[in-house]
């Protein structure tokens, strides 16, 4: 497979809800076309880094989103990886 494959996590600022939060998407995009996927996660745009794509912070909660994001990524990955062959 000879399509370049790029992932970003996001917020969806577009999509706050009534508690102020913004859910976390993956975006996936693979030869220019693009997909948005939802993590089911929801945080505070405060508490976003936008840089380093994670939740900052050092709580159980902060871990366990950014493990979720990063699970979320290995699987694309190896997706990719399986279509590719």
């Amino acid at each position: 497979m000879n399509k370049k494959l790029g992932l970003v996590s996001f917020l969806k600022r577009p999509k706050i809800n009534a508690n102020g939060l913004l859910p976390i998407y993956l975006r996936i995009t693979i030869g220019g076309v693009r997909t948005d996927i939802s993590s089911e996660r929801l945080i505070d745009a405060a508490k976003w880094n936008k840089q380093s794509q994670k939740r900052t912070g050092d709580s159980e909660e902060v871990r366990s989103i950014n493990y979720s994001l990063k699970a979320m990524e290995m699987k694309v990955y190896k997706a990719y990886e399986e279509i590719g062959r």
